[in-house]
């Protein structure tokens, strides 16, 4: 099992969304996203393709569902992990 995570690339503080599904995902953060005047008239399957190739302002993957309930904190370490491959394993503190 898994969920999705969107984080929003070009923020220094990396600002990160989850759910179930990648819809879900980009309903979660759809306030966030329409705050960039490019995407407000996509729909939520349109920036789901348009945000999967990683290239803009925001990225969605897939992760293991045993990370969901982690902090923004925690999230950032499975992010450096799962995403960008920076460290080996996520270290998380709790």
């Amino acid at each position: 099992m898994s969920f999705y995570m969107l984080v929003e690339e070009d923020k220094a503080q990396k600002k990160f969304f989850i759910g179930d599904s990648k819809l879900q995902t980009i309903t979660n953060a759809r306030h966030d996203i329409d705050l960039y005047p490019e995407f407000e008239d996509y729909s939520n399957e349109e920036l789901i393709e348009h945000f999967e190739s990683g290239n803009e302002e925001y990225s969605i993957f897939e992760v293991p569902l045993e990370y969901k309930d982690y902090t923004q904190k925690q999230l950032l370490s499975i992010y450096r992990h799962f995403f960008t491959g920076i460290i080996p394993q996520p270290k998380l503190e709790l």
